[in-house]
């Protein structure tokens, strides 16, 4: 009697082959170029790994979690130079005179928030590190302490 190989070992397109392939998008295995064309056209997958994909806590801290930040980080640092690049070849320009601090613009606002020189100032007495979230990030939108003077 010949071995016979489970379904789940065989490809999920042609159920012929055993897989060879996972699709970094939809962990589809498939078992050849051809059969990974059908699942994209299929499946209406993209096959490149979605970097905003919710990662477990405890993945976070292996070597495959920081290679997934700092992959994500990377790509969007080159897309930010590619864009730049592109907008001075178009002759756009893009600091609108906002000063660089260690390659990063500043934006300037129109001053202190109110309380917050006197807030500063009580966390440096008391040897207190505050750290602001960026503007745009979704910790600093959801970010509702404020600074009560009594």
């Amino acid at each position: 009697m010949p071995e016979e190989t489970l379904l789940s070992e065989l490809c999920k397109i042609c159920h012929i082959n055993p897989h060879k392939y996972c699709c970094p998008r939809c962990s589809a295995r498939t078992c050849s170029l051809p059969c990974l064309k059908r699942h994209k056209q299929w499946a209406a997958c993209s096959g490149t790994r979605d970097p905003t994909v919710y990662i477990k806590r405890a993945e976070l801290a292996t070597p495959r979690g920081i290679d997934h930040d700092y992959n994500y980080l990377t790509s969007i640092e080159r897309q930010l130079d590619k864009a730049e690049r592109d907008a001075e070849a178009r002759g756009i320009m893009l600091d609108n005179g906002l000063p660089m601090e260690n390659g990063w613009r500043i934006k300037r606002s129109h001053g202190p928030a109110k309380g917050e020189i006197f807030l500063k100032q009580a966390f440096q007495e008391r040897r207190i590190v505050v750290d602001k979230a960026p503007d745009g990030m979704s910790r600093h939108k959801q970010n509702k302490t404020f600074w009560h003077k009594k």
